[in-house]
C-alpha cells in the first residue's frame, strides 16, 4: 500500500490552535463570572478622570450608599452576570469550542505517538532486502498503476507518482540511498517549512479545495475587516462625543442667542436620542401619560394667560352648555372675564370654522396645561418635553415603568447631548451679549436633570433630607450653600437645627458637606515667549481650579445625585465674559476631577487698550457653588511693541527648499549688484519703519489735543491723513455720498448703468434688489452718468438715484455714526469719521456699532467709540442700550417667532426686529421690523402688523390699504422643521 495524507497532524494542528483560543477566553470569562463589575455607566466605584495613584473621595450620604449598593448587587446576580459584555454568547461559543477540542483529544488519544516517516520500502510494497529485479518490477506495477494519465480519478495521483519515483530512486541510485540513509529522505537535507495540516477531506477532494480557499480567505481578509466596519460603524452617525451627527445639526441651526434655560427640556426631546427612547417606550404602550400630565398640572399649572389651554367649569346661565369643553384664551376682556376660542365637543379643531368666540368669566375658567414649556409642537418631543419636565419637579411617583424607563434612557444620555448643547451655543461670531445667557441657561438645566430640582429652586434643595424651606419666624434669611458646605458661621449647624434633622440625618448633610466642592479660580493672561501683549497676537489665558475641600492626593467622585440614572463626575465650563464691553467671549470645559485643574484658552487680541474680563467657573452638578474672579490686563499697539524675529547674520542668506527649487527654474542672469544692493534694502526698511513710529506718535500726539486746538483741514488732506500705521496706505480710500431708499418697492441693482426705455425690461438687467430704508455709500460724477451711482467698494453694482427713489444724505462727515456702519465702509474711514465728524455718538449708533457682523471691526469701532466719549459716558451709554434691546424685545412681542404664509415661505422675526425668510426654492430674504411713531406700531416695508386681533396668526396690512382689503396672513409655526430650515439656511 501507498503512503496515504497522514491525517494525524491535523488533529494535532487543531488542538494546539483551540488551546491558544480556548485557555486565556476561558481565563477572562471565569475571573468576569468570579468577581463581576457594574457596566460603566452604573460603576459608581469608578475612578473617571481621576489622576494616576490620587485617591478618590466617594459620596458616603446613605442615597448615594443604596445605589452603589444596589449596583453591586445587581452586577452579582446572575441574571447580570450573564447579560454583561454578552457573556451568555461567550459561554455558548466557549462550550462549543470545549467540546471541539475534546473531539480532537479523544481522537489523538489513539493516534500513534510518531507520525509517518518516508519509507521507500513501504511504498513500494516490497520487503527489506528484496532484489533489483523485484525493486524495479514494484517500481513498474505502481508506477503504471498511479500515473497521472491512468489514475485520474484521484486527485493525488501526481503526489503518489511523485512518491514511488522517490522510492525507487533511493533503493537505486546511489546520491539518493546514500540521502536516505543519511537524512531519511532521497533528496537529501531539506530546509524546514511552517505550513497549515489540513484534513485529507479538504485534500483528496477536489471541489473542497476551493471551498477551502474560500473560506481561508474569508478568516484572513473577511474577519479583520469585519471587525474594522463593527469599529466604524457608527462613525457616520456619531461625532466624536457620542452625540448623532443629526442632533448636532438640530443643535446648530435652533440653538441662538434667544435660547434660555426654559427651552433647554424642548431642544433636549428634540435630539435624535430622546426621540429613539420615545420610539422604544411607544413599542411597549407608550405608559400612561395621562395620569402623568395630571400630576403635573395638580403640581405647577399654567397661570390664565393670552395663548393659554382652559377647561370651562361650573358656568352658569347661558354659559353653562360650555361646561368640559376646552379653549385658548385670546384676550382679557377683564379682570373678571376673559374672550375665549372654545373648540367644539369632540376634541381639537381641523379647521377654523369649528371653533367659537365667547366671553367666559374667569372664575369659569380653569387650566388644563401643566408649567412645561416646549418650543416645538411635535408631539414626540412634546411627551418628552413633559417627562423631563416631570423629573425635575420629581414627579417619578406618578410614572409607570414604561416611563420611568423612558426617562432613564434620556438622563443616561444627557451629559453627552446638554455638553454638545452648551458647546454649540458658545460658539459663534457678531454681538455675543445675548450668548451668555444663553450658554448659562443650558448650564443650569444641566443641573436640573442631575439634581431633578426646577429651574428656579433654591440651591439649599440639593442638600439631603431638605424637600421644603419654611419661612421662618422672625424672617431671618436661610444660609447660602456656600455658607453651608463650607461651614462658615456654622451655618450647616445652623440649618441643621433650624430643620429639625435626627440625627442619621445630620450625618447625610455632612457627608454632602464634604463631598460637595469648594472652588477657587485663578487666571492670568500672557502671549508666549512676549513681554507685552499687543493687537492681534495670540494670548493664552491660563485658568486654574483648586478644590479646597481634597488633599493634594485626592480626587473627587462621582457626584450627589440620587435621582439620576448613572454616576455622574463633576464638569467645570469656564466662561470668560467682557465686563466692559458686556459681551460674551468663550467657553472651555474642564472634566479633570483632581485637587487643581488647569485650563489654557487661546484667542486672539482684538484691539489695544485696557482689557476688564471675569472669569466665571460654573459646575454642571450643583447649584450654587459657583466661583469666579477677575482679570485686568492691557493691550498696545502694534506700533509700540517690537515683534521682529533676531536672524543671526551667517544665517540671513539660507534658503528654504522652495526657493531654491524656483531659481533652479529662473534662466540663468550674470551676477549683478544684489550684494551692494542689500544694504540698501536694509537701510529703506529702516528709515520706512522709522517713518511708521514718527507717524504714530504724531497720532498719539493729535489725541491729546482739544477740538478747539485741532487744526482745520481742507477735503483734500483730510482724504490723505493717516490714522494708523497698519491702514496708511488704504486711507486714500474716497469717501463717496450716502442715500437713503426711498421707495417702498426697494431699489433695483444693476451690473452697468443703462439707458431706460418703455421698451426695457429691467427685471432682466437687474441683479438684485435693495429694501426700502436701506442706507448705501457709493460715488456719483467724475465721469458717472448722471442719475447713477456707483455702489462702494465700486466696479460691478451701479444703483439708480434721484426723486422718488433715493434720497441724498449728504457728505460723509456729516452722517452719524450709525449711517457710516451700514454701508461697507473701510475701517480707515471710520477712523477718519472718528477724527474728524462733528457729529455726536448716539444711541442709534451704539446699537449699530453692536450689530456689525465682523468681530475684529465692532471690536475696533467699539474701542474708538469708547475713547471718543470716554470710559464713563461709554458705560453709561451701553446701559441705555441694554434698556433700549429690552424694551424694543417687549414691544415686539405679537410679531416675534416662527412664521409660515400660504405661499410656502418660512419666516422668523429675532428680537431685535431682524426679519429672515426663506423661500420654498431655498432662496434667503432679510428685511427688518420698525417700531415707528414713538413705540405706536409695528412696521415691515410697506406693511403695518394689526395688533388689534387676538388669533394666533399675525396680520400684515398695507399702510396704503384703508380698507383692510389688502393682508399678509402669517401663520404660526412652532415645527421642529421649520426651526432647522430657517437655522440651516441663515
Amino acid at each position: 500500500e501507498l503512503h496515504v495524507y497522514d491525517a494525524d497532524a491535523f488533529f494535532y494542528f487543531a488542538g494546539t490552535l483551540l488551546l491558544v483560543v480556548l485557555l486565556p477566553w476561558t481565563y477572562v470569562a471565569y475571573q468576569r463570572l468570579k468577581d463581576p463589575k457594574p457596566p460603566e455607566l452604573s460603576d459608581y466605584d469608578a475612578r473617571g478622570r481621576a489622576p494616576k495613584g490620587a485617591k478618590v473621595r466617594r459620596c458616603t450620604t446613605e442615597s448615594m450608599e443604596a445605589k452603589r449598593s444596589h449596583s453591586l448587587q445587581g452586577a452579582k446576580s446572575w441574571k447580570n452576570r450573564l447579560r454583561t459584555g454578552g457573556m451568555a454568547l461567550q459561554l455558548i461559543g466557549l462550550g462549543i469550542l470545549w467540546c471541539c477540542f475534546l473531539t480532537v483529544a479523544c481522537r489523538l488519544a489513539v493516534t500513534p505517538s510518531e507520525l509517518s516517516v518516508f519509507d521507500p520500502y513501504d511504498i513500494l510494497g516490497i520487503d527489506r532486502g528484496a532484489s533489483m529485479s523485484q525493486i524495479k518490477k514494484a517500481y513498474r506495477t505502481k508506477s503504471l498503476a498511479h500515473h497521472p494519465d491512468k489514475d485520474r480519478e484521484n486527485p493525488l495521483a501526481p503526489a503518489l507518482f511523485q512518491q514511488i519515483s522517490k522510492a525507487y530512486a533511493a533503493l537505486t541510485d546511489d546520491a539518493a540511498r546514500q540521502n536516505y540513509e543519511k537524512y531519511g529522505n532521497p533528496d537529501g537535507p531539506s530546509q524546514m517549512k511552517v505550513g497549515i495540516a489540513l484534513h485529507p477531506a479538504i485534500v483528496n477532494t477536489r471541489g473542497s479545495r476551493l471551498t477551502f480557499l474560500c473560506c481561508f480567505f474569508s478568516v484572513i481578509i473577511g474577519a479583520p475587516l469585519a471587525v474594522v466596519c463593527c469599529c466604524l460603524r457608527d462613525t457616520n452617525r456619531l461625532a466624536a462625543k457620542g452625540v448623532s451627527n443629526e442632533s448636532l445639526r438640530i443643535f446648530h441651526a435652533v440653538i441662538d442667542d434667544e435660547v434660555r434655560a426654559e427651552d433647554g427640556p424642548g431642544i433636549f426631546a428634540a435630539s435624535t436620542e430622546a426621540r429613539l427612547c420615545g420610539l422604544f417606550a411607544g413599542a411597549q404602550g407608550g405608559g400612561d401619560m395621562k395620569r402623568l400630565i395630571e400630576a403635573m398640572v395638580a403640581a405647577k399649572p399654567v397661570p390664565l394667560g393670552v395663548g393659554a389651554l382652559a377647561q370651562i367649569r361650573n358656568a352658569c346661565g347661558a354659559k353653562a352648555a360650555l361646561n368640559g369643553r376646552r379653549g385658548v384664551l385670546r384676550r382679557k376682556v377683564s379682570d373678571l372675564v376673559w374672550h375665549v376660542e372654545v373648540f367644539p365637543a369632540s376634541g381639537p379643531p381641523t379647521g377654523p370654522d369649528q371653533t367659537t368666540m365667547e366671553d367666559i368669566p374667569a372664575s369659569s375658567l380653569f387650566s388644563i396645561e401643566p408649567r412645561a414649556h416646549c418650543p416645538f409642537n411635535d408631539p414626540p418631543i412634546r411627551r418628552g418635553t413633559a417627562i423631563l419636565w416631570a423629573h425635575m419637579g420629581r414627579l417619578h411617583a406618578h410614572m409607570d415603568p414604561i416611563i420611568m424607563g423612558e426617562l432613564a434612557q434620556m438622563l443616561t444620555a444627557s451629559p453627552d447631548i446638554v455638553r454638545s448643547m452648551v458647546a454649540i451655543a458658545a460658539k459663534g461670531s457678531g454681538d455675543r451679549s445675548g450668548a451668555f445667557e444663553t450658554v448659562k441657561g443650558l448650564i443650569q438645566f444641566q443641573r436640573c436633570l442631575i439634581q431633578a430640582q426646577e429651574l428656579d429652586c433654591d440651591p439649599l434643595l440639593q442638600i439631603p433630607h431638605v424637600t421644603q424651606l419654611p419661612k421662618a419666624k422672625g424672617g431671618a434669611p436661610w444660609p447660602t450653600l456656600k455658607e453651608v458646605v463650607s461651614g462658615e458661621g456654622e451655618a450647616d449647624k445652623r440649618l441643621m437645627e433650624r430643620l429639625g434633622l435626627t440625627d442619621n440625618q445630620r450625618l447625610d448633610v455632612e457627608a454632602f458637606c464634604r463631598h460637595a466642592p469648594r472652588m477657587e479660580v485663578t487666571c492670568k493672561v500672557e502671549v508666549d515667549d512676549e513681554d507685552s501683549i499687543a493687537e492681534g497676537d495670540l494670548a493664552t489665558m491660563y485658568v486654574t481650579l483648586t478644590r479646597t475641600n481634597l488633599a493634594e492626593d485626592e480626587a473627587v467622585g462621582p457626584v450627589h445625585a440620587p435621582r439620576f440614572s448613572r454616576p455622574k463626575f463633576e464638569e467645570w465650563w469656564v466662561l470668560v465674559y467682557d465686563t466692559g464691553a458686556r459681551r460674551f467671549v468663550t467657553a472651555e470645559i474642564v472634566q479633570g476631577t483632581g485637587r487643581t485643574e488647569k485650563c489654557k484658552i487661546r484667542f486672539l487680541v482684538p484691539r489695544s487698550g485696557e482689557f476688564n474680563w471675569t472669569i466665571y467657573a460654573m459646575c454642571d452638578s450643583y447649584f450654587g457653588l459657583d466661583a469666579e474672579c477677575n482679570v485686568r490686563f492691557k493691550s498696545m499697539r502694534k506700533s509700540q511693541v517690537n515683534r521682529e524675529v533676531f536672524v543671526h547674520p551667517e544665517d540671513a542668506n539660507i534658503k528654504t527648499l522652495f526657493e531654491e527649487i524656483m531659481e533652479g527654474l529662473q534662466p540663468q542672469e550674470e551676477e549683478s549688484e544684489s550684494e551692494e544692493e542689500f544694504p540698501a534694502v536694509q537701510a529703506a526698511a529702516k528709515r520706512k519703519a522709522e517713518e511708521v513710529k514718527e507717524a504714530a506718535a504724531k497720532e498719539e500726539e493729535e489725541k491729546n489735543t482739544t477740538k478747539d486746538d485741532a487744526p482745520k483741514e481742507d477735503a483734500k488732506i483730510k482724504r490723505q491723513a493717516s490714522f494708523s500705521d497698519s491702514d496708511s496706505d488704504a486711507d486714500l480710500e474716497a469717501e463717496g455720498v450716502f442715500h437713503r431708499i426711498t421707495n417702498e418697492e426697494g431699489a433695483p441693482i444693476f451690473r452697468e448703468p443703462v439707458e431706460i426705455t418703455e421698451d426695457t425690461d429691467e427685471e432682466t438687467l437687474q441683479v438684485g434688489c435693495i429694501p426700502s430704508g436701506t442706507i448705501v455709500r457709493g460715488f456719483l460724477d467724475d465721469g458717472r452718468p448722471e442719475g447713477w451711482m456707483e455702489l462702494a467698494p465700486g466696479g460691478s453694482a451701479w444703483l439708480r438715484v434721484g426723486e422718488g427713489k433715493t434720497e441724498d444724505m449728504g457728505a460723509f462727515l456729516d452722517q452719524k455714526l450709525s449711517a457710516v456702519v451700514q454701508t461697507p465702509t473701510p475701517i480707515t474711514l471710520v477712523k477718519r469719521w472718528m477724527r474728524c465728524s462733528k457729529q455726536e455718538i448716539t444711541l442709534e449708533d451704539v446699537l449699530k456699532v453692536r450689530e456689525i457682523d465682523s468681530d475684529r471691526v465692532r471690536l475696533c469701532v467699539e474701542e474708538m467709540s469708547r475713547e471718543r466719549m470716554g470710559e464713563e459716558k461709554f458705560q453709561a451709554m451701553l446701559t441705555e442700550v441694554f434698556e433700549f434691546i429690552e424694551n424694543r424685545k417687549n414691544r415686539l412681542t405679537k410679531a416675534r417667532g416662527y412664521f409660515n404664509t400660504q405661499n410656502g415661505c418660512l419666516w422668523h422675526v429675532r428680537p431685535n426686529g431682524k426679519v429672515r425668510g426663506l423661500h420654498p426654492d431655498g432662496s434667503r430674504i432679510r428685511d427688518q421690523v420698525e417700531v415707528t411713531n414713538g413705540g405706536k406700531f409695528l412696521d415691515l416695508g410697506p406693511f403695518r402688523l394689526d395688533e388689534s386681533r387676538s388669533c394666533s396668526c399675525i396680520h400684515w396690512m398695507r399702510r396704503d390699504d384703508p380698507s383692510g382689503q389688502k393682508q399678509w396672513v402669517w401663520q404660526q409655526d412652532l415645527s421642529l422643521d421649520c426651526r432647522v430650515k430657517i437655522g440651516t439656511a441663515f
